[in-house]
């Protein structure tokens, strides 16, 4: 199958195929950790040291750190109706 011959296959879905089928792409796309290819860790001895033995945050931190709005920065306003999407974009790239 030549790429001419994909491309046309392409364009005979329907748009909410092609939608599925752009989606799929940009998630196989998608760099992992398991990718990385950089000579550089990614995270320093430091780093990590940190996360194994961090102190609990009081709310006056949470507040003065940037966690806050993390969710609406990434533009989700609404947590459960984020997860349900999540879920159903899996349905359908399993689904092949």
């Amino acid at each position: 199958m030549t790429f001419q011959d994909v491309v046309e296959t392409v364009l005979k879905l329907s748009p909410e195929e092609q939608t599925q089928l752009i989606e799929m792409i940009e998630f196989a796309r998608q760099p992992s950790i398991q990718s990385h290819d950089s000579d550089e860790p990614l995270m320093t001895s430091e780093e990590i040291e940190a996360l194994l033995h961090g102190t609990p945050k009081n709310s006056q931190d949470i507040a003065r750190s940037d966690y806050v709005g993390a969710w609406s920065d990434m533009g989700i306003t609404d947590g459960a109706e984020w997860v349900n999407e999540q879920k159903r974009k899996r349905r359908e790239r399993k689904s092949w």
